[in-house]
């Protein structure tokens, strides 16, 4: 009896985790069991299911950290070695090598990858200087110069390392370690308007620091670099004199937003349309990030945004390019439903949330075989047909004479802050605590480090 209780509850497992989700590969819809036997007293070898180990569970939110993070920046990367990364400083001199030991080289240096090794070469001299086997060289002002490193005609600050991630190809990044308050003044100028209201960037400076710490706490073991700078992670110009910038970032220090004691991903986008999206359905698949903040109610509708520029959209893709676009989206994604879809011959909304903002679609082609796919997924999905990425996931699709017709709302994701909507709030006279507690319900600020 006791093997018969333990099939069953291995089945009963089983049957619970396909409901919830997969046992084995994100999204595969599929649960792998492998079979093995079990001998039962008075009987014969019965056949027990082996579960294949249980991923690790997703990693819960950080703590608010006490000390200012150094959060790792990758800004571009060079896949071949006859890629250069040149390196200036207003100094004439940058220090490169591992740990301790670094060399002085006059700029610009140059630095790329050849045969398994990291190689630099500064300006008007003949020797190359090789790191073999080295997964990242730093690179330094020199003592008492400012602490920048100029790339690709921007001064970026901290300290520059270029990392090879895979000792087996040749491909080098370029990252830079930066302390996190030193960080978000360039992130600021680069995500907001530089004439917007004081109010709302520094709403915009909390959510961007508290997002870095998120980013920062998943990352740092993970992989050689945090966040990219860009629309990824988020954007960032380096150093930046704009002022606003700076006093917001300045007049924030240290403040995160936190909900549970622990840290908030404040997600943010450019324009909402007026219908906020949970985060767990568009931004991240971690569910300690579904949480009251993050998520949208219907008392979020808003028509905050307006007057944003792209408040209200429409594309035109033609159907063949469209289902041209789907199919090597299946095929990266381990989708053989999409892959195996005919000529289209509808797109329609199956499943919105609360503020009406689509979550799911369905395909069907001319065969009648029909795909449920997520509004975000069919959004990144479509951008590989011709023409601009979908400016969001909140539309509708019609199918006539040979054209997929999008009709939609805001830019971006559209959880968390709508950065058109924090400019409304700051105009009409709300503080950045309240724009944060309108748009990240539930949580509070929180100075963690002064």
């Amino acid at each position: 009896m006791r093997a018969a209780r333990t099939l069953l509850s291995i089945l009963l497992t089983v049957a619970a985790a396909g409901q919830s989700g997969c046992v084995t590969g994100e999204g595969s819809g599929a649960t792998s069991v492998q079979q093995t036997t079990t001998t039962v007293a008075g009987g014969g070898a019965t056949p027990v299911p082996t579960l294949p180990p249980a991923p690790p569970p997703p990693p819960p939110r950080p703590a608010p950290p006490a000390v200012e993070p150094i959060v790792r920046i990758r800004l571009a990367e060079f896949p071949t070695s006859a890629d250069r990364i040149v390196l200036t400083h207003s100094a004439g001199g940058l220090m490169v090598g591992v740990g301790a030991r670094k060399e002085r080289l006059l700029t610009p240096v140059s630095i790329w990858s050849e045969g398994g090794a990291i190689v630099a070469q500064g300006a008007r001299s003949k020797s190359i200087h090789r790191w073999p086997g080295a997964t990242e060289v730093q690179v330094q002002a020199p003592s008492g110069a400012a602490r920048e490193v100029t790339w690709n005609k921007t001064r970026w600050p901290g300290e520059m390392v270029v990392a090879r991630p895979d000792p087996a190809r040749a491909q080098l990044d370029l990252v830079v370690h930066v302390g996190l308050e030193t960080y978000l003044p360039g992130v600021l100028a680069r995500e907001l308007y530089p004439n917007w209201d004081e109010a709302a960037f520094r709403a915009q400076a909390v959510a961007a620091r508290s997002f870095a710490v998120c980013e920062h706490e998943f990352w740092k073991t993970r992989r050689h670099y945090d966040m990219v700078a860009g629309e990824a992670s988020q954007a960032w110009i380096g150093t930046t004199t704009h002022s606003r910038s700076r006093s917001a970032a300045t007049a924030t220090r240290g403040r995160l937003l936190v909900w549970g004691a622990r840290v908030v991903p404040a997600y943010y986008s450019s324009c909402c349309g007026g219908r906020p999206a949970d985060a767990i359905d568009c931004v991240t698949a971690n569910p300690n990030c579904d949480i009251p903040p993050l998520q949208a109610h219907q008392e979020r509708s808003t028509d905050c945004c307006e007057s944003a520029p792209r408040r209200k959209w429409s594309q035109r893709i033609p159907v063949e390019e469209a289902l041209d676009a789907l199919h090597p989206y299946g095929r990266e994604h381990a989708r053989a439903d999409l892959v195996k879809l005919g000529r289209l011959r509808s797109i329609e909304v199956v499943r919105r949330n609360d503020c009406q903002r689509p979550e799911a679609l369905r395909i069907r082609d001319t065969r009648g075989t029909a795909v449920e796919i997520t509004a975000e997924q069919l959004r990144w999905a479509l951008a590989a047909a011709t023409g601009p990425t979908p400016s969001s996931s909140d539309f509708t699709a019609r199918l006539a004479g040979g054209t997929l017709f999008l009709e939609g709302r805001g830019y971006g994701h559209g959880a968390g802050m709508c950065q058109h909507g924090a400019q409304h709030m700051a105009v009409g006279g709300s503080d950045w605590q309240q724009i944060l507690e309108r748009y990240y319900p539930g949580s509070v600020v929180q100075t963690a480090w002064k």
